[in-house]
């Protein structure tokens, strides 16, 4: 069937969104907490618990290459299913041991886990979507993640408060489990893949316009890996960890609503354009709790954020549905991710270092404001740029 006369709702983006809806209610919000949890469960620093999270996120540096070989032997569906099995193992790793070198490994582990599941579960959203509904679908699928993890965040936060730690790690994997089990109902379906090569995996970057895009998925990237790490440092230590939900649901609110919305107006309007303005707005954000650390700016800087972190991946993606073929996208989509992943891990680390030497909160958020002020920037200057004149987000081999 032609890509221009597929439903937008297909089976494959309501199965997929429905799964990812739930595995982020649970293992997804779950990231959240994890830090100061793990702090308190194993009796270590913010600094030291914060290894476990940036495991999971610099594994990606390897697991987005290794996805193309494992995709390629799996298949989308296997690659799914073991995929997210993952995500519902570790809940429970964290609530029967206090071994911090075991839950290292798993942080690991879920890392190829959590690569799998997005580069299988978002090429299968683009081979079943109409071409000019890349954005629309893009957006839902995201919507559906990012609506899990929302509800997740304030729902996590009241089993704390009533269940305490033990009940909340239950909960997770509960929600987390019925994610998994519904990838189950995906219809069988069969796409020939390139045979995967590291020369086309990083051969994304040999255009300036891919590298631009590269770039902007690591600094946006910094903003999650900010708010579960820096932020939720930040708030714990003015405010207190029953806060830290409060706090960082408009993070998860607003972006899930950029994104419903944005997805579609970027079919209409541009993908550079949505870029620019979820760049300006976050780096706005920024700027204001650097000078100001009450509830209120802690609010506004998480809610312009999450509307940044809800255009660039939507945006990002169905760019990747203009200009690639079906049969190359996972390995776009591995080149691509794995900068969104460094960006995450980076931030989680250097933002906590940034805080334990300085002993200021300023200073971190000042360096992530400056930095997406130059993404917009970049953003504008995409625009700028004839789309058949600019190189496309494929591989170069590919198209030669």
């Amino acid at each position: 069937m032609d890509t221009e006369e597929k439903k937008f709702l297909s089976a494959d983006l309501v199965i997929l969104s429905s799964s990812f809806l739930l595995i982020f209610m649970g293992a997804g919000a779950f990231q959240q907490f994890m830090i100061p949890m793990l702090s308190e469960r194993l009796g270590k620093t913010a600094l030291e618990s914060s290894w476990i999270l940036a495991a999971l996120y610099l594994s990606f540096l390897w697991w987005r290459v290794a996805c193309s070989y494992t995709l390629k032997w799996l298949g989308d569906y296997w690659s799914l299913i073991l995929g997210s099995l993952i995500y519902t193992i570790f809940p429970l790793a964290v609530l029967f041991t206090r071994s911090y070198a075991l839950l290292l490994v798993l942080a690991i582990a879920w890392g190829w886990g959590a690569a799998s599941i997005w580069i299988s579960a978002s090429t299968r959203v683009l081979d079943s979507s109409s071409s000019k509904k890349y954005g629309i679908s893009s957006g839902t699928f995201y919507t559906a993640a990012q609506l899990g993890q929302a509800i997740g965040v304030i729902l996590l936060e009241r089993i704390i408060r009533t269940g305490g730690e033990n009940g909340m790690l239950f909960w997770v994997f509960l929600i987390t489990a019925a994610g998994n089990a519904m990838l189950f109902m995906l219809p069988a379906k069969t796409v020939v893949r390139e045979q995967p090569k590291l020369a086309k995996v990083f051969g994304v970057l040999k255009s300036g316009r891919n590298k631009a895009v590269a770039f902007m998925q690591f600094a946006s990237s910094f903003g999650f890996g900010v708010m579960m790490s820096s932020f939720a440092d930040m708030v714990r230590s003015y405010y207190g960890i029953l806060l830290v939900g409060t706090a960082t649901i408009w993070f998860y609110v607003v972006r899930l609503f950029s994104s419903s919305f944005l997805g579609w107006l970027s079919d209409r309007w541009g993908r550079e354009r949505i870029l620019f303005l979820g760049f300006l707005l976050s780096a706005v954000g920024f700027t204001v709790v650097v000078f100001n650390h009450s509830l209120p700016a802690m609010y506004l800087a998480a809610g312009l954020l999450g509307f940044q972190f809800g255009t660039v991946p939507v945006a990002v993606m169905a760019m990747i549905g203009d200009e690639t073929k079906p049969e190359e996208r996972h390995l776009v989509f591995g080149g691509m991710f794995l900068w969104r992943d460094l960006g995450v891990a980076v931030a989680i680390i250097s933002g906590m270092y940034i805080n334990a030497f300085t002993r200021n909160y300023s200073v971190s958020f000042a360096i992530f404001a400056a930095l997406f002020f130059v993404c917009a920037f970049l953003a504008l200057r995409m625009k700028a740029l004839p789309r058949k004149d600019s190189a496309t987000v494929t591989t170069s081999a590919t198209r030669r």
